[in-house]
Order: C-alpha cells, then structure tokens, then sequence
C-alpha cells in the first residue's frame, strides 16, 4: 500500500506545500502591498496556499481550490467548510478551461500554488494517463529532439497555460517552481508582463535536492534582461563586457554520447583493458581514444586521460558494419555487450547504425582542443594535445574548441581563462543549475574580440 502511494506521489509530482511555507509567500505578498479580491489555488492538494491566502488577505471575496483528488479536496472541504467564499472543483488540470475561470473571478485574481514537479518523460515511464498533450510549446526540434530535449517539465506547461489565462486581467501569478523553469518562461513573457524570483530551500522544505523559487508573475513589469535567446544573470557584468559578443556563433562542440559507460570507457591496464564490468579485454587500438570527462577537466592543474573510449564511429551515421573486418576482436566484444548496447533508451540509438555512439564528428578527432567541464560550479579550461600519440575525446558532459596547433589552443585557453572572459560568461550563468555552462552560453563569447580587448 506504502509503494502504491508513493508511485501516485511521483506520477502527480505531488509535493505537498508546508502551510509555515505558503503563510511566508503570502505575507510577503501582503507586505509588498498587493490586495486580491479573489485566489486562485491550481493543482491545490490540501490547499495549503488557499489557506494560507484566506488568513493573510481578510477581503478576498472568493476563493476557488482545483485539483484531480478527490480525496485532497475532501480534505479541504472539512478545513474550509464554515467559509461560503470557498469553492472546490475537481478537475484535470491539463483539460481545465483557466482563461474562462480566472475571467469569472473579481478582480485583481491572485493565482498561486504548485504544480507538479514532474517531467513529461517521467509520465511516460509511469505509464500515467494524467499527462498534457504536446503542442507547440513543448515541440523542439533537429539535435534537441533527437537527444531527447523535447522532454519537459510539467509545471512548465501548466504555467504557460495560466499566463495565457491572465494576459490583459487585472491578475498575479505566484508559483513554486523549480528555478530552471522560471527563468525559462521569464524569457517567454508577454511584453505586458513581467516576472521576479527569489530561492526557496526546497531541501528542507520537500526534501528535493533542486534549485527552486517563488516564481512571481504580475502586470506591467520591465522585461526580462536577456541575450540571444539567453536570460542575463548579471546585467552590470553583461553591459561591461558586451563588446566580447560573438558576431556568429563560437564553434563549441559537444563531447561524446554514447550512454554505456560499462561496455564503452576502458580501464587501461599492462597490456589490456579493464571495462565497467570488471572484464580484462584485449582489442585492436584502430578504434580506441584517450578520454577526458567533467571531473577530470574540473581540476586546475592539466589533467590526464585515465580512461579509454571505444569510438564505434567517426561521423554522424556511419556505418559500423566495417568493424568486423578491421577490428575483428572489438567487433566480437562488441557483440558480446550487443544486450546493454541495443537496450540503451534513448531513441537515438534505434534510428543510428548498431553500436553508434551521438555527437562524433571529424572535430572530436583534431589534434589540440580547449575543453571545459560544463557540469562544476567554476569555470577552468584546458588547452589538450595527443596522449600516447592518439587525439584525446571528451563524453557528452564537455564541451570543446578543436585546433589543429598547439599556439593557437594554448593561446584560446590563456584568453577563455582571462578576467574579461570570466566576467562575460557569469554574466550568463545561473550556478543553480544542474549544467550552469552550457554550449549556447560558450558560442556567444568571441575569441577574437577576447584577444583584441584584453585589460
């Protein structure tokens, strides 16, 4: 019984918000001022908002709780029962017509809660049929497709649907939501709204190990500061080092993905390799390349390759068929892992030769490159040369520059860990993130002007 409502937990991404949590978020309202006429609780489990809302806000004159639990909403019913201003309706919040609702409300609405902090993958693999159809919002398209980036977060839908719903109402949108997505949908806003967040400790108050905040969306507000499709997270730093923007994108890569680390990156030994299985294996070196991940480049001093990869390709869609005739040993390892390769889920993997790996090209292979680790919270990058005469790989936590000559890396390097260059990418940066560098941030710094603007 335990287990089965734990699933339902993690299918509805139901995080019940603490009433000590929900009574700090609407004093601070209260506070700053703002006197709604109505609340509005979406997705509101025991209403620990709607609650919260009615002690801070003694004029509302209607409160409404939506959500699809009946059994929450019994609940409620109980706590709220002597008060005629409370109106509870179970609904499937993905099917809930929240323009019409918030229009009959009086106005200023105030729309706070929740939402679920699942992602719509997570749905998939739950089997749950409490799911948004897709639409143009969540569709990407090209490489963010193919490496599963079409993947979204459900609260991310949800709020999406209820800024539409108060677009051009005298109303206020105030969520808890994890951090990456409200500064997703800040850059989104509609120009007659803008938007505000500030951290919660959603440790100690869900026992969630993410970064999230009160997410705060109100009428007439300045637009998000923003560059090139990217929210700027210091505008003091950014309008001092704008002149290092890259007038075309910076040829930053990925490294590469390949998702079986236990059949794929290799131990070296004496004479052998060593695999994540514990496996001493004998192969052919033709396909073989010395391998750097985040950790290793997370280091100030210059790190060494302690792994091997095994690149089944050398550009995008290759065949991998020729592996049997030139590499005969690796090509029978390979078929000996042939379960773990063929059973890994991403669905990149069943449209790509067998045994293909992703984000390999003619640059993973160039003698020198400057790499970063995309994942630690600090930003170091290393210019690398060959290792044991082999070009050295990076996985798919890297990112890198490809050179062909050791000046021109070693001087990329020196500029990219210069002051100016520090200064402009935090100024992109949001350190709460799970990936706080990414290759959109890296391509919009100019080399070139990094070397003709050095202090």
């Amino acid at each position: 019984m335990a287990t089965e409502a734990r699933s339902k937990r993690l299918e509805f991404g139901d995080f019940q918000t603490p009433l000590e949590l929900a009574l700090e978020v609407t004093v601070h309202l209260a506070h700053q001022g703002f006197r709604p006429r109505s609340i509005l609780e979406p997705t509101c489990g025991r209403g620990a908002f709607l609650l919260a809302a009615l002690e801070q806000f003694p004029q509302i004159e209607q409160a409404v709780g939506v959500d699809i639990n009946s059994q929450y909403l019994s609940e409620l019913g109980h706590a709220t029962c002597s008060d005629a201003r409370v109106s509870l309706i179970q609904s499937d919040c993905f099917t809930t017509d929240w323009r019409a609702l918030v229009l009959s409300l009086p106005q200023p609405v105030l729309i706070l809660g929740n939402p679920p902090w699942v992602t719509s993958s997570r749905l998939g693999v739950l089997g749950s049929a409490n799911a948004p159809q897709r639409d143009a919002r969540a569709v990407k398209s090209g490489i963010e497709a193919l490496t599963g980036k079409s993947n979204f977060d459900v609260s991310e839908w949800l709020l999406r649907s209820w800024i539409e719903a108060i677009e051009g109402v005298d109303a206020r949108l105030v969520m808890l939501v994890k951090s990456s997505v409200a500064r997703r949908l800040m850059l989104h806003l509609p120009i007659t709204l803008g938007a505000t967040y500030r951290p919660i400790a959603a440790t100690k108050h869900f026992g969630a190990a993410v970064s999230a905040c009160v997410f705060d969306v109100y009428p007439g507000g300045p637009p998000a500061l923003s560059f090139r499709g990217l929210l700027v997270s210091n505008p003091s730093d950014f309008a001092r080092r704008a002149n290092l923007a890259a007038d075309s994108p910076t040829p930053w890569r990925s490294g590469i993905k390949h998702d079986a680390s236990k059949v794929l990156e290799l131990t070296p030994q004496r004479t052998s390799f060593k695999n994540g299985l514990g496996e001493v294996v004998e192969l052919e070196e033709t396909y073989l390349y010395p391998l750097l991940k985040s950790s290793d480049l997370s280091h100030k001093s210059a790190p060494t390759p302690r792994r091997t990869l095994l690149a089944t390709q050398r550009k995008p869609g290759e065949s991998t068929d020729q592996l049997s005739v030139t590499a005969p040993q690796t090509w029978d390892y390979l078929e000996r892992h042939s379960a773990i390769l063929d059973a890994r889920a991403s669905s990149i993997y069943r449209r790509a030769p067998r045994f293909g790996i992703f984000g390999v090209g003619p640059y993973s292979f160039s003698p020198w490159k400057v790499a970063t680790s995309c994942l630690h919270k600090k930003l170091q990058f290393h210019a690398i040369g060959p290792h044991n005469g082999k070009p050295v790989v990076f996985d798919d936590t890297c990112a890198f520059l490809s050179f062909e000559g050791r000046e021109e890396a070693i001087e990329a390097a020196w500029l990219l860990n210069s002051q100016p260059a520090a200064e402009f990418l935090q100024a992109l940066i949001f350190w709460d993130s799970k990936r706080p560098l990414t290759i959109e941030i890296l391509r919009t710094l100019s080399i070139g002007a990094l070397r003709d603007n050095q202090d």
